[in-house]
């Protein structure tokens, strides 16, 4: 009987092994092999996550020569560049590469469509007396993060003589993140194109860049297209001359700060409990906000100051 019992219930104990591997899954090395991948897989995606995000940099070098030069061919590129959430591209390098005198330089970008980058960096120091002008020309700039690392514009170029060293950027462009516009130079940044998107724009250093065109007034379709927030923490952020920018933005003047109207400008706030709303060119300009008190300004209580005939404030109203 005993014999009968271990014959037909037989214990684990006396079970062969080849048996219980095949009841029990985890035991079987076959089946444990789509795990160990599956886990493999993990571990690699978790590591390629917290890694510091890679990027592919491309450099113009002319500083010697008047010149009119493609992106897509490359002339005077270290490669030409290729649009993509982790491009960085650099005029000049390194800062102290020294313009030619008069120079007029044009990049312009030929790529079809929507041109992506994550970081802008513009370089080079003017010479002597004489002005030298670079300009960005060609079909729209995308500001955009590569994972965790947020776009920037930066302006590193010196005008440490009685000539002006002046980068334009004319193509159009748009915030799809929030991006940092820093740099200590003391050339100056004027963005001429229509601007677009719902990333914030941050102004830290000294450096002083400029926003806006002049056929925006004349164009309501150009008009209240960017909607981002606009903190000036540093330097000077301002508007071009004669260019408008009209925006659904929260203005925020920071200690220390300029938001300089060359131009007149929109926007949907205003705030700061210092720094300076003010205007460096001649005749009046207008800051038009989106409030309906008798105080469009009430919740800026810095500076407001005129070099020449004044800058006038105005309620929009309720909406714009």
């Amino acid at each position: 009987i005993a014999s009968s019992l271990m014959t037909t219930h037989p214990s684990a104990a006396s079970t062969p092994a080849k048996t219980l591997a095949k009841n029990n899954p985890i035991h079987s090395p076959m089946k444990m092999i789509p795990i160990l991948r599956f886990a493999s897989l993990v571990t690699l995606a978790v590591f390629l996550l917290l890694q510091p995000a890679g990027a592919a940099t491309y450099t113009y070098t002319n500083s010697s020569a008047n010149a009119t030069d493609q992106w897509g061919a490359g002339t005077n590129w270290s490669a030409a560049p290729v649009s993509a959430s982790d491009t960085q591209l650099t005029f000049i390098s390194p800062n102290t590469t020294v313009f030619g005198d008069g120079l007029t330089i044009n990049a312009n970008n030929d790529n079809v469509g929507t041109f992506q980058l994550n970081s802008l960096t513009l370089q080079g120091t003017q010479s002597t007396t004489t002005n030298s002008t670079f300009n960005i020309t060609g079909n729209a700039l995308q500001f955009v993060s590569n994972n965790a690392t947020t776009p920037v514009l930066n302006l590193n170029a010196l005008s440490p003589n009685a000539g002006r060293l002046t980068y334009n950027i004319s193509n159009n462009v748009a915030f799809a993140n929030n991006t940092l516009i820093t740099g200590n130079g003391s050339a100056v940044l004027n963005l001429t194109g229509t601007l677009s998107g719902t990333g914030s724009i941050t102004k830290t250093g000294t450096s002083k860049v400029f926003l806006g065109n002049s056929t925006a007034s004349n164009n309501l379709n150009n008009k209240f297209l960017y909607s981002g927030d606009i903190n000036v923490n540093g330097g000077t952020l301002g508007t071009n001359n004669n260019g408008d920018l009209f925006t659904k933005s929260k203005l925020t003047i920071t200690t220390g700060a300029t938001f300089e109207l060359n131009g007149n400008m929109a926007v949907f706030s205003i705030f700061g409990t210092a720094g300076t709303l003010g205007t460096a060119s001649g005749g009046a300009r207008t800051l038009y906000v989106n409030y309906t008190g008798t105080d469009p300004t009430a919740g800026f209580t810095g500076s407001i100051t005129s070099s020449s005939s004044g800058v006038n404030v105005f309620a929009l109203g309720s909406g714009n």
